[in-house]
């Protein structure tokens, strides 16, 4: 019987699970999924769950019943504590990451913070970035429309009209030690003391079910898009000020 895993949202970190799954001839389905994904989308390998020695979903949702040689891999939410889903991945396989890999899994659980507290250098942080932002489908005119966004900022507190918030959040370190970004249907906490967020929306009735986060105890915590009123962000911000 195989073992199968399951891909979740694209971005840099399952993009090299998935070189780092293929390279090995590991088995694996990848349903070039978004960012938040969910397991149903893989509905019939888990119906056909029998048919597997083991199913790793990684990073994916659980939004049904899961079987029992169903695994978990993810390091958002209540995973936070856990290892990158690259550095468990390794791990099950049996196998030492390279420099560049390891870069890749820092940045993903601990975004730049965590590729300079491993010694990644300038030029290696700017390439991650570059790299991540390409794949998560960043042109260069939304780069240039965040930097100059960011740049005539006058408060840690950025509205914009961008779905995405990856390149803000980029130019957004490099001006701010702590921020926030927000649009019409969302809204992003960045380098805050997780447990100090998570008190504030629990104040505002905002439910554990709205939230996503991940990072570390200064990471980063979101409220998922359309969960709130245009009004009800606005007046969020004004409170948190």
């Amino acid at each position: 019987m195989k073992t199968v895993f399951l891909l979740g949202g694209q971005d840099l970190e399952m993009f090299t699970i998935k070189q780092l799954l293929e390279s090995n001839n590991i088995y694996y389905f990848d349903k070039k999924l978004s960012w938040g994904a969910e397991l149903s989308a893989y509905q019939n390998i888990i119906n056909n769950a029998q048919k597997y020695k083991k199913i790793y979903g990684i990073e994916l949702n659980r939004d049904v019943a899961v079987p029992n040689n169903y695994i978990e891999i993810d390091h958002h939410g209540e995973n936070d504590y856990k290892d990158s889903s690259l550095e468990q991945v390794a791990k099950i396989l049996g196998i030492k990451l390279s420099r560049e890999q390891k870069i890749i899994a820092a940045n993903d659980s601990r975004y730049i913070v965590g590729m300079q507290a491993i010694g990644a250098s300038e030029e290696e942080i700017v390439h991650i970035r570059q790299r991540e932002r390409k794949i998560l489908g960043v042109t260069k005119e939304d780069e240039k429309e965040a930097h100059n966004l960011v740049q005539n900022s006058v408060s840690n507190m950025i509205y914009t009209q961008m779905n995405s918030f990856v390149a803000l959040s980029d130019f957004a370190y490099m001006k701010y030690k702590k921020y926030l970004i927000y649009n019409n249907s969302s809204i992003l906490f960045y380098f805050y003391k997780k447990e100090k967020i998570l008190s504030f929306l629990q104040e505002h009735n905002i439910m554990i079910n709205a939230i996503y986060y991940g990072g570390g105890e200064y990471g980063f915590v979101g409220i998922k898009a359309n969960i709130l009123s245009c009004d009800a962000i606005q007046n969020l911000v004004k409170e948190f000020q």
